[in-house]
């Protein structure tokens, strides 16, 4: 038989945040009411809903998750979830995180397949009471509610909305509430995966009785069909999942659905009238920075039928095969024209790129269009000239930084016929397109990992403002939202924010047209990986800042700087491994003064904060990071109420072993009751953190320990099980407890230990 130790822990939900914290991708959203933020999902990590298959979400502080666009409203209403865009929701309702009381919004991995979000303790607006609950999205298109304690007693809503709907593309508008919590519940999932909305509308006082300490799972909500929902002038970021194409030198893992007829890589574009300036990307405040692929740019309204609904104008889907990915609209009118334009962008995995038109109405003043592919700026001048596409060979080379042709008036002269791009010939271009507040996910080529506090990978996000991200990205500054600033935060945040390596966290953006201008670039090779940021001003064109940042091999990187000017926002320089692995209490380092490489590889966070250390001093030097490896905490005393404990090699028991508890030390402030061990019945909120070479694989199984039991559940204890590989030695178990309370009498099945001591598995 395989031995194994099981815990059976209850967590207080008082203390539920602080299990949350304990994963390794996670990051506290720096949200206020009535709030949204738009996350972005592990680069191996997708989530199909509707048939659409996303690349990241709208986080919203009142109880959702939407697709496409963020959602504001505090009152959730059955209307409001099916006419709209796609949302899954936990608790609709009016939640305020600005309060005294305080309360958490986290979002982050928690397993290979699974992203979680969660709300700790958030309080209702205007009340004392709080709620605790999370979504979790599953990476087949299933997504469960797992909720603590449930209040729901909003002062300005009238209503309770839980459940989902794939958008009024698919719903037409139409659903009925229906009674979810009568059963069954998890692991059944409630739906057959067809269903475009299942959800009951609750009021404030039944909402609490029937969700508290529940849980609720859900099939993958995947009708067949991947109609999007969209409005006028709108976009929508797509995850690809079977392939990743190359343009002008940068692989993409995602695109961006514009309505008016157009896709790009890199970021979206909301512009109805198109220009070969805004195209080309090249001009002074123009829609900097993306690559476009433009089948028929021009002033398309999904919304623009009688109802001015989505559905009513015709309709945008995306349909993603093995090979290829393909966006139609297919009788879309203009705006405020009825005639309708179907016409249809495919990109398939051998770089080429195919127009296919049906009807497409007459460009008009007012009313033109642009036909084409670029690369963007910088890979664009802004200056290459228009050309007759027609005319070009088939298939036109993509060989040049932009390809396109421009019409203001007359007949569209490729109705119901097909264009082809060559996009295998593209030049090879280093340059990276973004944006002001802006960032882009890099693939790293083929072999080239990166290990990173603990967990290895395949990809990172630069950013515009100076830093790189690792495993997600919160895009600082998305559309529609109320921003966290692109400056660098308190050190709470920065600590709490996910895995990030910041040569100079600050308010940075490029500045075409002026000097200089500032451009961001990514090389290859030698074993390692570089990121640039290249004479990039701050927001407003002040001075000018440069480093290339070079990772690997193994965990080390180097921070190579050139002139570094930084003069109106002081920045922060290093890096942190991001919520769950800080306390949020590292101190700021002086880098300058320090032999290099800097640090031993057992720090979460080393950094030094110029804000409160000026003036910037790392110009033109070179500063090398030993980097962070698996080990969470550093310091011996970590604070009152921690104590370290560590394992000796965990037996082997066919390649595995099994590990659910550890016992501690007397902690102070907690008194261990005269026998030696501790007893299973705990009434305590458990953290454990698990250090050494274990942190790639199973370590969101430990973390998740904490967080899937994070509320007092009914009977009182679930047992769960972690499972370890065999042949480790030297791991560091960090567990903190508070509030702990023993039953009297009853058997130990621990020994109690301390600090530091060997911790032999029976």
């Amino acid at each position: 038989m395989s031995r194994s130790l099981r815990l059976y822990s209850a967590l207080l939900g008082a203390l539920f945040l602080l299990a949350g914290s304990a994963g390794a991708d996670r990051a506290v959203l720096p949200l206020g009411d009535d709030d949204t933020v738009y996350v972005q999902f592990p680069a191996d990590f997708t989530f199909t809903f509707g048939g659409v298959a996303y690349k990241g979400v709208w986080v919203n502080t009142n109880g959702n998750l939407t697709f496409g666009r963020p959602e504001f409203s505090f009152s959730g209403s059955a209307s409001g979830l099916i006419t709209q865009y796609p949302m899954i929701a936990g608790l609709w309702v009016d939640l305020d995180l600005t309060t005294p009381q305080g309360g958490t919004l986290t979002a982050g991995r928690i397993s290979p397949t699974e992203f979680e979000v969660r709300w700790a303790n958030v309080p209702n607006f205007g009340a004392m009471t709080t709620n605790s609950f999370a979504i979790v999205l599953v990476s087949d298109g299933s997504f469960r509610f797992e909720y603590g304690a449930v209040t729901a007693s909003p002062s300005t809503s009238s209503s309770t909305v839980v459940g989902f709907a794939t958008g009024n593309a698919n719903t037409n508008g139409v659903g009925a509430s229906q009674v979810l919590t009568g059963g069954p519940f998890c692991p059944t999932q409630l739906g057959t995966g067809s269903e475009s909305s299942i959800f009951q509308v609750f009021t404030p006082a039944n909402a609490a009785a029937a969700l508290s300490n529940r849980s609720l799972c859900f099939a993958p909500a995947q009708p067949a069909s991947g109609r999007l929902t969209m409005y006028d002038d709108d976009i929508v970021e797509i995850a690809l999942t079977g392939f990743y194409p190359t343009l002008w030198g940068n692989r993409y893992t995602s695109l961006w659905v514009n309505s008016n007829g157009s896709i790009s890589f890199g970021g979206g574009d909301y512009s109805y009238t198109p220009t070969p300036g805004d195209f080309l990307g090249g001009v002074p405040f123009g829609p900097i920075g993306i690559g476009r692929i433009a089948a028929a740019w021009r002033d398309l309204n999904p919304a623009g039928g009688p109802s001015g609904n989505p559905g009513s104008g015709g309709v945008i889907q995306v349909n993603q095969g093995a090979n290829q990915f393909t966006v139609s609209w297919t009788n879309v009118p203009e705006y405020a024209n009825p005639i309708p334009n179907t016409l249809s962008v495919t990109v398939d995995n051998l770089n080429q790129i195919s127009f296919s038109y049906g009807s497409v109405s007459p460009a008009g003043v007012g009313n033109e269009i642009l036909t084409g592919v670029t690369g963007g700026y910088p890979i664009t001048t802004g200056s290459e000239p228009a050309s007759v596409l027609g005319m070009l060979p088939s298939p036109i080379a993509t060989g040049v930084p932009a390809v396109y042709e421009f019409f203001t008036m007359g007949n569209y002269p490729y109705s119901n016929q097909n264009l082809l791009f060559n996009g295998s010939h593209a030049n090879l271009s280093s340059a990276i397109p973004l944006g002001d507040e802006d960032a882009v996910e890099v693939l790293f080529p083929g072999g080239f990992t990166f290990p990173f506090g603990g967990r290895t990978y395949s990809s990172a996000w630069i950013n515009s403002n100076g830093y790189l991200g690792l495993g997600f990205n919160i895009v600082e500054f998305p559309p529609f939202s109320v921003p966290p600033p692109p400056a660098p935060p308190p050190p709470v945040t920065w600590y709490s924010y996910f895995p990030r390596i910041a040569p100079f966290w600050t308010d940075l953006a490029a500045n075409p047209g002026f000097s200089p201008e500032g451009s961001y670039g990514f090389t290859s090779g030698g074993g390692a990986v570089t990121f640039s940021w290249n004479r990039v001003p701050e927001f407003g064109g002040i001075g000018e800042n440069s480093c290339n940042l070079i990772l690997g091999p193994g965990k080390s990187f180097q921070m190579v700087f050139g002139t570094v000017t930084a003069n109106a926002q002081l920045p922060i320089t290093g890096y942190t491994t991001g919520g769950g692995k800080s306390l949020g209490t590292e101190p700021s380092r002086n880098l300058s003064a320090l032999t290099m490489p800097v640090g031993r590889g057992t720090e979460s966070v080393f950094h030094e904060d110029f804000r409160a250390t000026p003036p910037f001093d790392l110009s033109n030097t070179t500063v090398g990071f030993v980097g962070a490896g698996p080990i969470l905490y550093q310091d011996p005393i970590l604070s009152p109420g921690i104590t370290r404990v560590a394992i000796d090699a965990a037996p082997n028991d066919g390649g595995l072993s099994y590990v659910a508890a550890l016992a501690l030390g007397n902690i102070p402030g907690i008194t261990v009751p005269g026998c030696s061990t501790i007893p299973l019945n705990l009434d305590a909120a458990l953290i454990l953190s698990l250090s050494g070479a274990l942190m790639q694989g199973n370590i969101g199984t430990l973390d998740r320990w904490g967080q899937k039991d994070g509320w007092p559940v009914s009977p009182p204890s679930s047992p769960m099980q972690v499972t370890l590989p065999a042949g480790l030695s030297g791991l560091g178990i960090t567990a903190w407890m508070s509030f702990v309370t023993f039953p009297s009498g009853g058997a130990c099945p621990f020994r109690t230990i301390a600090p530091a001591a060997p911790f032999p598995i029976p």
